[in-house]
């Protein structure tokens, strides 16, 4: 609920495996400020789904929080573009058919 409710996600990471609170503000339509980590390589995009910082760099952090914050425009198409990436890419359906398509055609490759 607070995600749902939150200006942004702010994820200040310094290392990540995959990046699961990233994928659950993309999946709700919160936007989101992150640092630029290798688990979420492909699937943050700067300026197209995300607002991507350098690690450790504290002063781009805050200007991508306040550009946020005065440019609700972009705000919301970072957030709208996130969630279709994540309806497209991660969603149940999505996942459910991308295991459907690599089981059949492993089956497939193995007669």
């Amino acid at each position: 609920g607070l995600l749902r409710m939150a200006t942004a996600l702010v994820f200040p990471s310094r290392y990540e495996g995959f990046g699961a609170p990233a994928l659950e503000a993309m999946a709700l339509g919160t936007p989101v400020v992150a640092t630029r980590l290798e688990g979420m390589a492909g699937i943050l995009e700067h300026e197209r789904n995300a607002l991507i910082v350098v690690i450790g760099r504290s002063g781009q952090m805050a200007a991508a929080m306040a550009l946020l914050l005065d440019f609700p425009v972009l705000s919301q198409s970072l957030a709208r573009c996130a969630q279709r990436d994540f309806e497209r890419r991660f969603s149940l359906e999505a996942t459910a058919s991308d295991m459907y398509r690599l089981y059949n055609e492993v089956l497939q490759h193995s007669h």
